[in-house]
């Protein structure tokens, strides 16, 4: 006689890839939604992709416009961002 009721079982092949990813997906929108909500930055003050100049890799922190720190005043101002302050953001 068949069985009429099939036993689940863990699928550890593709459905589990799948509804992984899924859940990935999920956490990484509400992240994003959730990382964007918390302040305001000023529409003039976003950064853009990185100039190419060279900088030199001393750490001297600056706080960006856009709240973010950078390693440097080359640093923020390769990636268009205008130096609001010496030292870390938020310190």
């Amino acid at each position: 006689m068949p069985f009429l009721f099939q036993p689940s079982r863990p699928d550890w092949g593709h459905g589990w890839k799948r509804n992984g990813m899924r859940h990935i997906v999920i956490l990484a929108f509400w992240l994003t939604i959730g990382a964007g909500c918390h302040k305001e930055v000023d529409p003039d003050c976003v950064e853009k992709p990185s100039d190419g100049r060279l900088c030199t890799l001393i750490y001297q922190p600056v706080c960006g416009c856009n709240g973010k720190t950078y390693g440097n005043a080359c640093f923020a101002e390769g990636y268009g961002i205008r130096v609001v302050k010496q030292g870390e953001c938020g310190k």
